[in-house]
């Protein structure tokens, strides 16, 4: 059910997008990519911003409800990232004729990317839990202040990577602000949906986990008491 109105607003999102809004005077239908690309770096990186929410939490308390919720959204903001990334390089090559370069703002987005990346890579790679939650949340911390840079990069240094968005006036510059709005909120309930189902299967290892453990221990005691 919530499944299909999400597909739903997807939809619809795609057609403001891709067919309903009018294409840019300056960069043509190419410019359509865009509502696509921006929405998924909103997303993103509101995503990393609770990432580090719930990490700091953990390193105030030290309660493993915080660890296990950062541990639940780090792969969304690692997945969002990465197509991010992937967008806005489509988007380059045909708008600046390369699809990488050493702009500021993609440059700090790469490194915040390989934060999300080595997160991740900390949770694979270190066994104890009180260990792996404080240096994958000190690392989210350090993520956190690149994520300033990453926003007001066009705005410290010179850079390709527009500063603000132009819709201009009357309809046009109205259709396109609901195909940004509508293709936004569309990557937020998808973001949502994946980390309600994340966080679902998460639950679900757990118990099946407690289950395992205690059928185990019954097992055991029963081999040690028998003659």
């Amino acid at each position: 059910m919530v499944s299909g109105a999400v597909a739903v607003w997807l939809a619809i999102a795609g057609w403001l997008a891709f067919f309903r809004a009018p294409a840019e005077v300056t960069l043509g239908e190419v410019q359509r990519l865009f509502y696509l690309h921006a929405a998924l770096a909103w997303n993103g990186l509101g995503l990393f911003v609770f990432l580090g929410v719930f990490s700091s939490l953990y390193l105030l308390s030290e309660q493993l409800i915080w660890d296990r919720r950062a541990a639940t959204i780090a792969p969304l903001a690692w997945l969002f990232g990465g197509l991010t990334l992937a967008t806005g390089m489509l988007f380059a090559r045909p708008t600046w004729g390369v699809a990488w370069t050493r702009d500021p703002r993609l440059v700090s987005m790469l490194v915040l990317f390989a934060i999300e990346t080595g997160y991740l890579l900390f949770r694979q790679g270190v066994a104890d839990p009180g260990r792996r939650a404080r240096l994958a949340g000190v690392l989210s911390l350090i993520g956190l202040l690149d994520l300033p840079v990453v926003l007001l990069s066009v705005r410290w240094w010179r850079s390709l990577h527009p500063q603000a968005v132009e819709w201009g006036a009357g309809a046009a510059g109205a259709e396109m602000r609901w195909a940004l709005m509508a293709m936004t909120v569309g990557a937020g309930l998808v973001a949502a949906l994946l980390w309600w189902l994340t966080d679902r299967v998460d639950r679900l290892e757990e118990a099946w986990n407690r289950e395992r453990d205690a059928l185990l221990a019954a097992c055991n005691r029963e081999e040690g008491g028998s003659p």
